[in-house]
């Protein structure tokens, strides 16, 4: 398991996090900063965010939200709804939507859906119940259910590297050439499709990492006794380069008084992706 420690050198990613949350207060949308916009501009902040000389807002993508709202829910099976948010990903002006236990990425001009994962179906690590053939066949009964073509497309199937959760990534490619043209993932223990992918769209992946196994990561990178785990979230993250799954996941130790008063532990985030471990702060 590989862990980077960087509490040594201050806590840049808490700071970042306090300085974004300071600027949101007061605002019922998104601010437009950067790359990323926001699909109801009407916010009323008291300060007034700053760009370079010459900087202009993209306009917003031409696809109504209740396309992208529905185009998204055919793929996640739950209703989905726009969270404000659209940003410009490489060749790709994307809209985000959000649904219980669900998150979904739509092209904003072509309504493509390039992304959808169901966070309440990640996989923890196990045995797995179903077989590679298995996975195979739901995920291509996936791809029909949501009116994907797959003539001459062929599947290779891959069981996930031991330590992240227990799936099966089922890729589908054209006659064309090896690049993949959809990629799903089927947790290899309930037999449900969790995640697809049009290609690889992003370096982020998808997350297959599950709670369990992201909370046993963190308690591994700061050992100590008597140990709890006070929060573990797992959040899409756009406000970096790239975008990127992360558990988000907060550790105390009960008072000697009262134990319901923490102290010490420390911050930990979890790559749900790769399962890369980095301490924040201790």
């Amino acid at each position: 398991m590989r862990i980077r420690d960087i509490s040594a050198r201050g806590t840049p990613l808490l700071a970042v996090t306090v300085s974004l949350l300071i600027g949101l207060v007061g605002c019922s949308a998104a601010v437009a900063t950067g790359a990323i916009q926001s699909l109801s501009p009407s916010c009323a902040c008291a300060t007034m965010t700053t760009h370079e000389p010459g900087w202009t807002p993209s306009p917003p993508p031409p696809l109504p939200i209740s396309t992208a709202e529905s185009k998204t829910a055919k793929f996640s099976g739950v209703p989905m709804a726009v969270d404000g948010e659209w940003f410009d990903l490489g060749d790709r002006v994307v809209i985000r939507t959000t649904g219980n236990g669900a998150t979904a990425m739509v092209d904003g001009n072509s309504g493509e859906v390039i992304v959808a994962v169901r966070t309440d179906l990640l996989p923890d690590t196990g045995q797995p119940v179903v077989t590679a053939a298995q996975s195979e066949s739901t995920a291509a009964a996936y791809l029909r259910s949501v009116s994907l073509v797959m003539d001459g497309l062929s599947a290779q199937t891959r069981l996930l590297p031991a330590g992240l959760g227990s799936a099966f990534e089922v890729t589908f490619t054209g006659a064309s050439g090896p690049a993949p043209r959809y990629r799903l993932f089927v947790n290899a223990i309930s037999g449900k499709v969790f995640a697809f992918e049009i290609g690889s769209f992003t370096e982020a992946g998808v997350p297959v990492v599950g709670r369990t196994e992201a909370i046993r990561r963190a308690q591994a990178a700061i050992p100590e006794q008597g140990q709890l785990v006070l929060n573990a979230d797992l959040q899409f993250d756009t406000w970096s380069i790239s975008p990127a799954w992360t558990w988000q996941i907060g550790l105390g130790v009960p008072t000697a008084t009262q134990a319901d008063v923490f102290q010490g532990g420390g911050y930990v985030t979890v790559d749900a992706a790769s399962g890369e471990t980095t301490v924040v702060k201790r």
